[in-house]
């Protein structure tokens, strides 16, 4: 009796290392490295103020891959005479001709991809705020300033969710 419940537990130990050490052998995936982004609204006097990060009509591009976290700080310039603001939302229409809202839509392209108050009151002049959320779905996308008016005035950018894409902001011609 004793020599067999001493087998017992050392086959029993010895199938728990085993499997422990399968498990530890399996690759896991890895949660996608949050993609940070500073965009600066107002930042320079083009396109009347109404620009991000100096451009404005489409030009500022931020790209990432399906399922990224994004962190975007959100300045609105000191030297702006509005508040201004910023909204991730479907592209309608094509890069070349998109359809603009005339302010923040209802809601988001994904949750959370909003300024507070993305209509009004905005974001007044000097202040910053972060902006995270997930791009779950790949597609097209425009970020614009919410803000009655100013995505009209060409206030957008482009923002693009793309199978095996590096995070990069970068400016089109």
């Amino acid at each position: 009796m004793f020599v067999s419940r001493t087998l017992v537990r050392v086959l029993c130990l010895a199938a728990s290392a085993a499997a422990a050490a399968a498990l530890s052998s399996v690759p896991r995936a890895h949660a996608a490295a949050e993609a940070a982004f500073t965009v600066i609204a107002n930042q320079t006097a083009a396109n009347a103020g109404q620009n991000f990060n100096g451009v404005a009509k489409g030009r500022l591009v931020i790209t990432v891959a399906p399922g990224t976290p994004v962190h975007v700080k959100f300045v609105n310039d000191k030297t702006a005479a509005l508040p201004h603001s910023l909204q991730v939302i479907p592209l309608r229409g094509s890069a070349q001709s998109p359809v603009l809202p005339a302010q923040a839509d209802p809601q988001p392209a994904f949750p959370g991809a909003e300024t507070p108050n993305a209509g009004i009151p905005g974001t007044p002049p000097g202040k910053t705020v972060d902006v995270r959320f997930t791009a779950s779905k790949a597609g097209h996308y425009l970020f614009i300033c919410g803000y009655p008016g100013h995505a009209l005035l060409g206030m957008y950018g482009t923002f693009n969710v793309t199978p095996g894409a590096k995070p990069s902001l970068s400016v089109a011609k």
